[in-house]
């Protein structure tokens, strides 16, 4: 259970962060380029100006990794 809320909360956050930044989560599905973009960005996001931790990051990004896998 701890894990489901652990995964849907990244989630979320990522989803979050493609709303306030105006990225389109089709392009991303569609777009190599498009997608490596922005989860740079996302990944200098949750660094800077999140200050998480290096394994906070990476977390997140395995779960957006997944969510993006899981779509297509």
């Amino acid at each position: 259970a701890q894990t489901r809320r652990a995964y849907l909360s990244r989630v979320q956050g990522f989803l979050g962060y493609l709303g306030v930044s105006g990225e389109d989560l089709g392009a991303l599905l569609t777009n190599d380029q498009e997608r490596e973009h922005v989860l740079r960005e996302y990944k200098f996001y949750l660094k800077k100006h999140l200050k998480m931790l290096p394994s906070s990051v990476n977390a997140n990004l395995t779960a957006t990794d997944h969510f993006l896998q899981f779509l297509g």
